[in-house]
């Protein structure tokens, strides 16, 4: 997870936009990714499983994340 960096672009299974990641904020106990997506920035738990793969060569990460966490943004 600490290899994804500040303007990597980022892709959520399911959805068409593509957002930007912003920052990975190190909450003890509770660290989050912060998202741009549309210009409203989402937060999502920084949790392994929800990422599917990191591409360091078109610097983007792609998430697999639950809909009701989604839904909470």
């Amino acid at each position: 997870i600490a290899q994804i960096s500040r303007g990597f672009k980022v892709v959520i299974e399911g959805i068409e936009e593509i957002g930007s990641f912003v920052e990975l904020m190190e909450i003890p106990g509770n660290p989050l990714f912060a998202i741009d997506l549309k210009g409203k920035e989402i937060l999502v738990p920084a949790n392994e499983q929800f990422v599917l793969s990191i591409d360091h060569d078109k610097q983007t990460v792609y998430l697999r994340i639950p809909d009701e966490l989604l839904d909470l943004n």
